[in-house]
């Protein structure tokens, strides 16, 4: 396939993502770059995807991780690649339907970070998981760090299904702005 975009005025200089949609349904992405941005950064300098922070308040989704790549937007150690979602990735993003995803077939030191544009104050940080496994207990746990700080840990217990979600929150955050 080829894209021909005849006047880089479009859009603001920088990366952007660049998907093909099937059905109403994302599928294919691409980093692609629009317009001279001067000095070119490195593919593996840390980006925030796609070319916007996620704000707080507010809902970070996992498959929109940094763009980087291995080691520095994200660590994977598994080769299960995604489904045709940042397919160029080795993160393990599944369509679940429509443009609805997750990441899946996490193991332990696998990683992924998200640029964040926090509103200072106290928070209820709230992981959505889910397990196969049955019965009750954690299956395992999930850390979440702020500029290198953990803010939060959270046991992820079975759910009988890995359609079975359930929210799991640690309470009363606080965050500094930035």
């Amino acid at each position: 396939y080829s894209l021909s975009i005849p006047s880089a005025s479009i859009a603001i200089p920088g990366y952007y993502m660049l998907f093909a949609i099937k059905n109403g349904v994302p599928s294919v992405s691409k980093a692609i770059r629009i317009g001279d941005i001067g000095n070119s950064p490195d593919p593996t300098v840390q980006l925030p995807y796609p070319q916007q922070t996620s704000n707080i308040p507010g809902t970070i989704q996992a498959e929109f991780y940094d763009l980087g790549g291995q080691g520095v937007a994200y660590n994977d150690d598994n080769s299960r690649d995604g489904d045709n979602f940042r397919s160029s990735d080795n993160v393990d993003v599944e369509i679940l339907s429509g443009n609805n995803y997750n990441i899946g077939w996490t193991a332990e030191n696998e990683w992924v970070e998200y640029t964040l544009d926090v509103t200072a104050g106290t928070y209820d940080v709230t992981l959505r998981a889910s397990s196969g496994y049955s019965g009750t207990g954690p299956v395992g746990d999930v850390s979440v760090s702020l500029d290198g700080q953990t803010i939060g840990t959270f046991d992820v217990n079975k759910t009988g299904s890995w359609a079975n979600y359930t929210n799991i929150t640690v309470p009363n955050v606080t965050l500094s702005g930035g």
